[in-house]
């Protein structure tokens, strides 16, 4: 007979016990985590992405161990930009200055998904070739997914990774230029936007709330045939920029013209980029950003799960179906369709 003792709640017990092979390779990760190992980096990060409900305790386990040991001072700097403004390759090139300076960096790189088939191209790594293999650079492309805000569900994590991995710096490359970059503002300590020459008519269409994000706008594509239409917009956006509000406390967004493959003007914007993070850092300024910031990512993710944890219901479900289906056989507009499934789902609410 065995001489083990029974756990007083069995359920609880078979619960908390982990395979210990899964946990092997956990500590795996975390060591590969802590020596910058590409491939186990790439792991982890594979584990945090996982839709899994069962990765789910391993991915915290993970992030609570490597918590006291991250980079705070790691800068995080994202790029946005229209299609086509050649973020990947502004960032090979921005790569190469932060490489000479004798820094280790992190480039996680936010890849559109078809909403049609959900698939990404993944393609981003293919024009960073002067960067993409050197020791002190580790490149992550990403799928969004579904999720909105320029960046995928799991990118707050994989940064915590990198961190983690004390890399000096990380560049978010999101998915393109929008309202919804706002979230990805929220997890930078410099926020760029990159344009291309000519695309002063779309002040209107990128908006006022990108151009208020934006600490430093780069006119890419500053080459032999397009400097005169690079001269005119940036001429534009100086004007544009007095006229907003920067969202950086004591900062005036600044405006660059560049060339991602003839390397003109990238020294300057990773100067300023430097000088900025170094700057604030010493001023407590970064700190406090990132604060505020952390109190608004913990808001909505608070919403979020309230409204996952709330549409799983069966009874909320119910109340959803039941809509659906009365537009379906068009017994009701949808107008009428969402005041009673409002008039339902307070009733729910009401009673809890």
């Amino acid at each position: 007979m065995s001489s083990r003792k029974s756990h007083i709640n069995p359920n609880l017990e078979k619960k908390n016990r982990k395979p210990i092979h899964r946990m092997e390779k956990v500590e795996e990760l975390l060591t590969g985590i802590r020596t910058k190992n590409r491939n186990l980096l790439a792991q982890a990060i594979t584990l945090v992405e996982s839709k899994d409900s069962n990765d789910r305790e391993l991915v915290d386990y993970i992030l609570t161990e490597i918590e006291p040991n991250r980079n705070k001072n790691c800068g995080r700097i994202v790029i946005t930009g229209s299609p086509g403004a050649g973020k990947s390759t502004m960032i090979n090139a921005l790569g190469k200055e932060i490489i000479k300076a004798g820094k280790t960096l992190a480039i996680l790189a936010t890849d559109p998904s078809s909403a049609i088939s959900h698939g990404s191209i993944l393609g981003d790594k293919t024009r960073m070739v002067d960067i993409g293999n050197m020791d002190s650079v580790f490149i992550r492309p990403t799928p969004s997914g579904n999720y909105l805000g320029g960046i995928s569900k799991s990118t707050l994590e994989t940064m915590q990774i990198c961190e983690a991995a004390h890399f000096d710096y990380i560049i978010l490359e999101t998915v393109g230029v929008g309202q919804s970059e706002y979230e990805a503002f929220k997890l930078s300590d410099i926020f760029l936007l990159l344009l291309n020459p000519g695309a002063g008519d779309e002040i209107q269409g990128i908006k006022r709330g990108i151009m208020e994000m934006a600490d430093i706008i780069c006119i890419n594509k500053y080459d032999t045939d397009s400097k005169v239409l690079a001269d005119a917009t940036e001429k534009k956006y100086k004007n544009a920029v007095q006229l907003l509000q920067n969202n950086r406390e004591e900062w005036e967004t600044k405006v660059f013209k560049i060339s991602s493959t003839e390397y003109v003007g990238i020294a300057d914007v990773w100067k300023c980029i430097d000088d900025f993070l170094s700057e604030r850092s010493n001023s407590g300024l970064m700190e406090r950003q990132r604060t505020e910031n952390s109190l608004s990512i913990l808001q909505e993710k608070a919403e979020n799960y309230i409204l996952s944890k709330h549409l799983s219901k069966e009874k909320i479900q119910n109340i959803i179906g039941a809509s659906r289906t009365n537009i379906a056989n068009n017994e009701i507009s949808l107008l009428q369709a969402m005041q009673e499934m409002y008039a339902e789902l307070d009733k729910i609410f009401d009673a809890s």
